[in-house]
């Protein structure tokens, strides 16, 4: 989940833990009686900008208990969807009569008690008219009849019905679009010209596509993706998405809606829950009302911390009028509220979830920040006018309550407009991250120390040894050798006849293969130092990277003349590309592959740092992926015409997200730094008067057989060293208090000695509270660090000992 690393995430997990558990069967017999409950639902949700909100039944102000349905209305709902009386047989009795009177009310109700308006619905195949689905048309006339009655409507209501329900329910179960008046009269294209006429008739209404069945990943709400995908890339106004949210007391795949909901709003859609009622078969007994329950407290657990989900809606609120009995025979009691208008305990289970929501999650609904980079993030925030005239705000970034960039925002009354910024930091840390007058939230950046830590790291220093976490093996087979040739040190050589391969024991699939290491889901990299020595007259193509077992295959091969990248998925995403650039015998080249599986991406090929292909992809993945074999192709039965590697590699290296080019360049250069044997020296850091060190923490690798010293030197003029301190450096991360008196300048010195050894981030810290850090990756590539190495001469200066040593860190 690199997407979010929000230090609150895990206090929100343990408070929702605490505050979402199973209502208890009291909770509900407790409040028989009680129209009215305080807090109302939309006064819980109000801090979240979620709204909550009903469909208003027909005539509601007959109803021969009104004023009960109206006062309870009123107080828990901020929303209102008129359930039937805007369409089309309610608002067009006849060709040339439109009748808003009913319409109207629904509006007026809303308007006087601070609701917005969503209406529902201009296109669909029921509840139409007779004049209409009697009447032979040819396409021109009712194309024409839709398009008046599109304007008209949305015209009529304009600036007081907020969202529209543009086309609802176009498509069938299985994803093809429904045979319906709409579609056997006008073919497909009236969905995109409907979005297009409302959007003309109203530029400030929020248009979308409202359906059933699509909540979860199914092939109905794999069509509506691959639509919404369609139309943004063409330009259709469509802007949202309405998940009706049918269902029974049993539920529904909670996994399965977070992802759907996600890979919606990351098409940037805003997301409508619509329509949701839980219907319950037979009497509904205390133990099917606590299923149901818990079913309408997951869906909104889910959609709250969505900030995409702009509304929860439920089609009605009271057992009294509600569609389902007489549309599900046998089943009822779909809704929060009982037929006495009593609250059931799905009640009190959506007020337990707001609860605990505003308490805890408040920040992060408003605030998003998401890591797009080991130490790039964008922040994205939304920011409210709440007040009857424009508005024209400056809304700053601040870090740790520093401006460090702005935006200017023009605001229409009650109006709330997204903001993006995009920020990277500089060092690994903790930071309050604020947006506007949004409260902050904490944010954890692990730096550029990141880029060092992918979930493969293969320098093969010590043997093939994979220098990450992530448990993933690299088994060397037939002729291959760790030699002394490697780009720094050591590295793999093939003779073209042996193969390297990674096996990941934690994902292989059921046939038996190992999974190909990189993510099955999202942006990779893959990045590796290789040099050829083609044989002579043999002319290749020689496999460099090779995952060719289908479903999936993905290569990389090579010739004199440069490198072909090949992949498919078994869709139509399957290409190949040639990258022509002369490779020259003993020359080491640095290749990185970027791609995404299973969402829109860019697939791109660098050489040597530098972006020479590249190809925007969606694709989706019809299996397990193979495993990624180096030095050979992995089925040679596949390309017969592929030979095996000859020459070195060294530096594999997989990310499991997309670097930049820049990011990219700063790879090929860091390990030349980080794993230098040698005396390292810093350049030397002033302090205030006064001013001591306090602690130094060091991340390093380091193997077994190596030695890493780290010595604090302190200074009162900047040349001489007057104090010193030696600390033994061991693998990982730790933090070493210092003893040190007041100086004027520090500087620190590392001694390298190994084939493993890297210290790859220092963090100083003094006693007035600032920090220094040198990161490896950045500092010594720019020869802050590597301009000073010596190989073991001595030190210029020999001050007294006044520090004893520290100790292991």
């Amino acid at each position: 989940m690199h997407r979010r690393r929000l230090v609150v995430a895990l206090a929100v997990v343990a408070l929702f833990a605490g505050l979402w558990g199973v209502p208890k069967a009291t909770a509900w017999a407790q409040q028989e009686g009680d129209l009215v409950q305080e807090p109302s639902l939309r006064e819980l949700a109000a801090p979240t900008g979620l709204r909550i909100g009903f469909a208003s039944a027909n005539d509601f102000w007959t109803l021969p208990d009104a004023a009960t349905y109206q006062r309870l209305a009123a107080r828990e709902f901020d929303i209102l969807t008129p359930e039937n009386q805007m369409k089309w047989d309610s608002l067009r009795p006849a060709p040339d009569r439109f009748d808003f009177e009913a319409a109207e009310r629904h509006v007026a109700f809303a308007a006087a008690h601070g609701m917005q308006v969503h209406g529902h619905t201009l296109v669909w195949h029921n509840q139409l008219p007779a004049w209409l689905t009697t009447t032979r048309w040819t396409p021109d006339a009712l194309e024409g009849v839709l398009e008046e009655h599109i304007r008209r409507v949305v015209g009529h209501f304009r600036g007081r019905v907020a969202v529209w329900d543009v086309v609802n329910e176009a498509l069938d179960e299985d994803g093809r679009l429904r045979e319906s008046f709409w579609y056997v009269n006008l073919g497909p294209s009236y969905i995109e010209k409907a979005f297009t006429w409302a959007r003309e008739a109203d530029p400030d209404a929020i248009l979308i596509y409202n359906d059933y069945n699509i909540e979860v990943v199914n092939a109905k709400s794999d069509a509506l993706y691959e639509m919404m995908v369609d139309f943004k890339r063409r330009g259709v106004p469509v802007d949202g998405i309405g998940f009706q949210m049918h269902v029974t007391h049993r539920g529904l795949d909670y996994g399965s809606l977070r992802r759907n909901l996600e890979r919606f709003a990351d098409l940037g859609l805003s997301l409508y829950i619509t329509e949701m009622d839980v219907r319950i078969p037979g009497e509904p007994d205390m133990e099917r009302l606590l299923q149901q329950a818990e079913v309408y407290r997951r869906v909104l657990q889910i959609a709250l911390p969505q900030p995409r989900v702009a509304a929860v809606q439920f089609w009605g609120f009271t057992d009294r009028y509600s569609w389902v009995p007489q549309s599900f025979p046998g089943q009822g009691a779909a809704l929060v509220f009982d037929r006495a208008y009593r609250a059931k305990p799905a009640y009190y289970a959506l007020k337990e979830v707001l609860s605990a929501f505003v308490a805890a999650f408040k920040p992060y609904r408003d605030l998003q920040v998401i890591q797009r980079s080991p130490e790039r993030y964008e922040v994205r925030a939304r920011v409210h006018n709440t007040g009857a005239a424009p508005e024209v705000r400056d809304v700053a970034l601040r870090i740790d309550g520093q401006v460090v960039a702005s935006q200017r925002v023009e605001l229409l009354p009650r109006e709330e407009r997204p903001v993006a910024f995009e920020h990277t930091f500089d060092r690994r840390g903790t930071y309050w991250v604020a947006v506007g007058d949004l409260p902050a939230v904490e944010v954890t950046v692990p730096g550029r120390l990141g880029l060092l830590q992918p979930s493969v790291w293969l320098d093969f220093e010590d043997g093939v040894g994979n220098r990450s976490t992530s448990g993933i093996v690299a088994r060397p087979s037939g002729a291959v050798r760790i030699g002394e040739t490697g780009r720094i040190g050591r590295g793999i050589e093939f003779d073209g006849e042996g193969r390297l391969e990674l096996d990941d024991p934690l994902h292989r699939h059921s046939g038996g293969h190992e999974m190909l290491t990189l993510p099955t889901r999202g942006g990779f990299t893959l990045a590796l130092w290789f040099k050829p020595d083609f044989p002579e007259g043999a002319a290749g193509p020689f496999a460099l990277l090779d995952a060719s077992r289908n479903p999936i295959y993905f290569a990389v091969s090579i010739t004199r003349q440069g490198l072909s990248w090949y992949y498919e998925d078994g869709t139509d995403a399957d290409f190949q590309m040639d990258v022509p650039a002369p490779l020259d015998d003993g020359q080491w080249h640095h290749l990185a592959v970027t791609g995404a599986f299973g969402q829109p991406g860019v697939m791109a090929v660098y050489l040597d740092g530098e972006l020479r292909a590249a190809r925007d992809i969606v694709a989706s993945p019809a299996g397990p992926l193979s495993p990624l074999v180096i030095g050979h192709d992995s089925d040679p039965t596949y390309f017969p015409t592929h030979v095996g590697f000859v020459g070195s590699v060294d530096e594999v290296r997989v990310f499991p997200w997309i670097l930049t080019a820049d990011e990219i360049r700063e790879v090929m250069a860091s390990h030349a730094y980080a794993s230098q044997p040698g005396t390292h020296v810093t350049e030397w850091v002033s302090l205030e008067p006064g001013e001591t060190l306090r602690s130094l923490t060091v991340h390093a690798s380091v193997g077994a057989a190596d030695r890493v010293e780290a010595t604090v030197e302190t200074s009162l003029d900047g040349q001489s060293v007057s104090e010193r301190t030696t600390l033994t450096v061991e693998g990982g991360e730790a933090t070493h208090p210092l003893a040190l008196g007041p100086a004027r300048y520090f500087r620190i010195r590392t001694v390298l000695d190994g084939f493993s050894a890297a210290v790859l981030e220092y963090e100083a810290a003094s006693s007035s509270g600032r920090r220094w850090l040198w990161s490896t990756t950045e500092d010594w590539a720019r020869g802050i660090w590597s301009s000073n190495v010596d190989l073991g001469a001595p030190w210029p200066v020999e001050p007294p000992e006044t520090s004893t040593a520290a100790g292991p860190l």
